[in-house]
Formats: C-alpha cells, sequence, structure tokens
C-alpha cells in the first residue's frame, strides 16, 4: 500500500481519519424567478465600484481553480454548479465569465495556476426578495450558509482522497493533455494530498456536530483563531497543531458593512479599534488569513528591527487588495427602504427614537462624535454595552496556545515576547501587525525615525496616528516601551458586551442582536418571553414585521433558540429589552421611522 509523504508527517492515525460527519443542514436551493433590483445605496456607489467590491483580491487561497472545477457532489455533478447558490451564496450576472463562482469568490493567478479565493463580498452582499422582486443589498450580511458549504466541500475532497477511482478522474480534469503522465499524477497527489489534510484537519476541529449555525451566520472568531494557531505556526510541510483548533460554538450573524469605517470600535465583542486605513487594514487582514489565506512566519533578525519574525516570507496576503476593499467600502451607504412610508408615523417614531431614556434609542444608537481614545477623529462613538443577550461569544475572544513557531516572537510595545503556550489574542495581534509593518516601503525611514528620538516623552506626543498611520503607532509603541507605560493597545473591554451601531440600514440587516436570534424589529420589540422560540432564515422578507418572512421556501432552515435560562448556547434570543413597554401605536411609529434611517 502507498503512503503518502504528507500524510508519514502526521502518522497512521491521520492517514486513516474519518470524513467529517455532515451535520444535516438544509442548503439553500437556487432562488425561484424574480426580477433582481439594486437597492438605492447613495449616487456614490456606482456600477464600476461594486464590480471592483465584488471581486476584489485580497490575497485568499482556498485552492485552485482547477481541482474545484473537478470536484463533484454526492449526485456527480459539479461541485461548482449553480455558482454555489445552492449554499445562499450571490451568482455573479455572468456566471461563465466567472467560472462559476459566485460574488466575493476570486479567481488570481499564481504558483499553482489561478487560485480560488473568498473575499468580504462572499459573506457581506444580500438579497431580499418580497414577491417577485429580489433586492441586491451591497454590504449588507450574507444569507450564505457556509457550514455546509465547508462540510460538502471537504467530503467532495475526502472522497478524491480516499478512493482510487474517483482520484483518477480528478486527476484527468486536472491534468487535461498530461493526464497520462505518471510524473505529473504523482505530483498531483502529493500537493492534493498536503491540501486535504490540512483542509479537513481544520474543518474537522472547527465545525460543530451538534448544533448548524445556519444562514447568514457563522463563528467568524473561531475559524480565524483555528486558522492562525492551528494551520499555520506548526511544523512543516503541513504547519498543522491540531490541538489548538476549538469548535466554533459562538455563531454571529454577519454585520452590515455600511458606515462601518466610521466606527470608533468594531467586532460584536468591541475589541478592536477601527476608524482609519490602518485600523481597517488590520481588521482585513485577520479575516483574510481566516478564509484560507497562506500564512507561515519564520523567525529571523534580519528584518526591521522591532520585528523579529520574517511575517512574509510565506504569506499570500494582497496588502494594496486590503485596503482597496477598505476604501471602497465608504462608498456603499445604507439602502434607503424601497417601499411606502407613513410620513405622519414616521415622525411620531422620530420623537420616540430620540427620548433620551427609557424607552429611547437615541442614547445608544445615535450619531455621536468618537472619542480621541484610538488616536482618530472623525468616528462615531460605537458604545459597547451588556444588554442580557447571549454571552458565548465572549467565550472564543481569548484562549491559550501553543505557540510552536511563534514562540519568542514579539513586537515591541505591542506583543511580548511569546511564551510557550500563551494568548491566542497576542498571535493575532502578532501576526496582523507584524505583516503590515514589514510590508511598508517607508520602514527603513520609520527605523532611522526611531532611532533619532530625542526627548521620549516630547516625541510621543507630537505622534498623530490619523497623519502618520502606522509608523506613528510603531514608532509610538516602541517609545512608550521605553519610557515604560503601556502601549496604545485596543479598546477596554465591556464583560458580557457588544456594540451598538448607528441604525442606519438596520431595516435590511436582519436577523437582529449579535447572534442573529430574533427575525425582526417587531419582534425585537417584545419582552424575551414572549419572542419566538423558532424561525426560518432565509432571504424572503416581510416589510410589515421589519425583518425575515415567516417561510423561507429558498432555505427551509430553521434556527431553534433559547430563552433567558441559557445565556451560553450561541443561540439565545434574551436580552435588549427596550422599547418592548411601549404601546403598541408607538411600537408602529418606531417601526415607521426605523424603516427611513
Amino acid at each position: 500500500m502507498r503512503v503518502h509523504p504528507v500524510l508519514l508527517v502526521l502518522g497512521a492515525g491521520a492517514c486513516l481519519a474519518p470524513a467529517v460527519a455532515r451535520t444535516p443542514t438544509p442548503v439553500a436551493a437556487p432562488p425561484t424567478s424574480t426580477t433582481l433590483v439594486y437597492a438605492d445605496q447613495g449616487a456614490a456607489w456606482t456600477d464600476d465600484k461594486r464590480t471592483l467590491w465584488d471581486n476584489v483580491d485580497q490575497g485568499s487561497q482556498l485552492m485552485p481553480l482547477a481541482w474545484l472545477a473537478a470536484l463533484k457532489q454526492d449526485d456527480g455533478k459539479p461541485f461548482l454548479e449553480g455558482s454555489l447558490a445552492r449554499y445562499g451564496f450571490v451568482p455573479q450576472k455572468d456566471a461563465a465569465h466567472y467560472h462559476d463562482l459566485p460574488v466575493g469568490f476570486t479567481n488570481v493567478s499564481s504558483s499553482q495556476g489561478a487560485m480560488v479565493g473568498i473575499s468580504c463580498a462572499a459573506c457581506h452582499n444580500r438579497d431580499l426578495t418580497v414577491g417577485k422582486t429580489t433586492w441586491r443589498i451591497d454590504g449588507g450580511p450574507s444569507f450564505n450558509d457556509f457550514m455546509p458549504f465547508v462540510l460538502d466541500l471537504d467530503r467532495a475532497a475526502t472522497r478524491v482522497h480516499d478512493d482510487p477511482a474517483a482520484f483518477e478522474a480528478f486527476a484527468k480534469s486536472v491534468l487535461g493533455a498530461k493526464a497520462g503522465d505518471a510524473e505529473a499524477a504523482a505530483l498531483l497527489r502529493t500537493d492534493f494530498d498536503l491540501w486535504w489534510i490540512r483542509f479537513h484537519t481544520f474543518i474537522d476541529k472547527s465545525i460543530p456536530r451538534d448544533q448548524a449555525w445556519g444562514p447568514s451566520r457563522m463563528d467568524a472568531i473561531s475559524l480565524i483563531y483555528n486558522r492562525l494557531a492551528g494551520l499555520d505556526v506548526g511544523p512543516p510541510p503541513t504547519y498543522l497543531i491540531p490541538e489548538n483548533m476549538q469548535v466554533g460554538h459562538a455563531p454571529v450573524r454577519y454585520p452590515f458593512l455600511w458606515n462601518a469605517y466610521r466606527q470608533a470600535i468594531t467586532q460584536w465583542t468591541g475589541f478592536a479599534a477601527n476608524g482609519n486605513t490602518f485600523y481597517g487594514l488590520t481588521r482585513n487582514l485577520g479575516e483574510e488569513y481566516g478564509v484560507f489565506g497562506t500564512f507561515h512566519p519564520q523567525a529571523t533578525t534580519a528584518t526591521f528591527s522591532i520585528l523579529n519574525r520574517n511575517y512574509l516570507i510565506d504569506n499570500s496576503a494582497n496588502m494594496k487588495g486590503l485596503v482597496a476593499a477598505e476604501d471602497v467600502t465608504k462608498f456603499i451607504g445604507p439602502p434607503k427602504w424601497p417601499w411606502g412610508v407613513d410620513a405622519a408615523l414616521a415622525k411620531r417614531g422620530e420623537a420616540i427614537f430620540n427620548r433620551p431614556r427609557g424607552e429611547g434609542c437615541v442614547r445608544c444608537h445615535g450619531v455621536e462624535e468618537g472619542t480621541s481614545e484610538q488616536g482618530v477623529p472623525d468616528t462615531w462613538k460605537t458604545p459597547v454595552v451588556d444588554v442580557g443577550t447571549d454571552r458565548q461569544a465572549w467565550n472564543v475572544i481569548d484562549r491559550e496556545f501553543k505557540t510552536g513557531s511563534m514562540q519568542g516572537a514579539t513586537l515591541q510595545g505591542l506583543v511580548p515576547p511569546l511564551k510557550e503556550k500563551d494568548q491566542i489574542i497576542l498571535l493575532v495581534r502578532a501576526a496582523v501587525v507584524g505583516a503590515i509593518a514589514e510590508d511598508q516601503k517607508a520602514r527603513p525611514q520609520l527605523d532611522a525615525q526611531a532611532a533619532q528620538i530625542v526627548d521620549p516623552a516630547e516625541r510621543l506626543r507630537k505622534l498623530s496616528l490619523d497623519k502618520l498611520g502606522l509608523d506613528a503607532l510603531l514608532v509610538k509603541s516602541a517609545v512608550q516601551a521605553k519610557l515604560g507605560f503601556g502601549p496604545p493597545g485596543p479598546p477596554p473591554l465591556v464583560q458580557n458586551g457588544y456594540e451598538a451601531r448607528v441604525l442606519r440600514g438596520v431595516w435590511a440587516a436582519a436577523p437582529y442582536l449579535h447572534n442573529g436570534s430574533v427575525p425582526s424589529l417587531a419582534e425585537l420589540l417584545k419582552p424575551a418571553s414572549q419572542r419566538v422560540k423558532a424561525f426560518q432564515l432565509g432571504p424572503e422578507y416581510d416589510p410589515a414585521t421589519v425583518g425575515l418572512a415567516s417561510k423561507q421556501p429558498q432555505t427551509h432552515f430553521t434556527l431553534h433558540v433559547t430563552g433567558c435560562d441559557d445565556l451560553l448556547s450561541g443561540n439565545s434570543n434574551c436580552g435588549h429589552e427596550y422599547g418592548t413597554h411601549l404601546p403598541d401605536n408607538d411600537k408602529r411609529a418606531l417601526l415607521e421611522y426605523l424603516k427611513t434611517l
């Protein structure tokens, strides 16, 4: 029996690991015939910007396009059939031109030929359907069902790995004219086995068996952590440390992206500073690592003086693409409500919204200039508040991991030398900021800038993040380390708190709460004990309740939620009991106003 070289690294147990048991999650059926209309998201959101947003490469490397095109579903049909619409991904206008890849799936050249990646747009574009009209909402939380997508992809790949006949058919498709070349087939086998053991281990360790996330939800933080700590810092050639991965039991709803760049802080739990290009780049680079970016840092003494790792030597991140994605989102406006509004009723609702206390909303969700605490002007204050909602997302913010090849890595003033086991958030910080720092063309000037500091305290006071960006952050960190006080770290955390965003375009962001456990704004205005305990997730929209329709024929997925007796299920619909005691007429007025934002 032939044992492939990469599997010898992992031992016989890994070689014989069974395929992941597929969670029986219904996936999206192809949408029925409707007329597609692009929502009004402002004059600045033009077709060329939409095309850039839908297709910009950020460096993700899921797998070679030829491999993905050769994989089969269980019934033998091409895996890419229907541009993956069965998983809720949004098809391109010209599917054939894009090789049947949906919006947010990229196709770029690499050393292995055309490479498929995943960008922000895959999870931040959505369709809403009312009657025979489908409204495209750019930057909205996708209805993709990511769990069955990756489980089915793993099943298809495992079939090729395990079944010689399946591999032969796969190789014939991939190699084309070289299909009869034994050397080419052997090389493909080695390359595929290396990809498969990494992907299969990641899916096996990350995806829960007992709880489906459902459309529009994902435990993204766990996936990013598992990617970095589990697939990137172990020994070559696999770089695996399987014990660093944990099952993702904290799904959250994809956030909407319009006005995201204006937030003073970001991420549902509010752990990330935000508001300028550098902070946006750190957020997007972390996302790129999570969606299959290649990243294998190496120890070195030859790079930029405040780094002791080479973060770019085997790193697929496309920094220009990441910046372009951040910049273009600034033009995505909140979608305008496309149906009629009762102006008088909405005016009454505005007064209720603006009540400073009690049943008003403005204190947490109004537009208020952000603080300068993070050195970023022109932001909107983003309160992080514990309103009694599900707490499971808090359990994944930080955890310990084996640092592997990153042991001893440090980023002066930002990341202390990593111990053999350390906090995983430090790995993320080092991986993100380290790669950006090393990518900066101006790092020789930054080196000189740091060396010429005469009066550190005075120099520190003069630094301006909004003007100097990353250079200022790194020099400021180095100076603060010399002075003996803390670097400009992330915003202070509010235990069990979640961000309260400005609500422009909120009508298009159902389901609600951070974990998507409430189907509509009308339902959110009920006491938690009276909210529905199960509802279907999908793109069918109900303007009357300002949220998801009760029937979702495109998905058939039902989310079962828990109440206030279980705040650690990941699916609790408890909390945020604001406006719940308003008279019905006032609730209708408030809903009418929220449609206009």
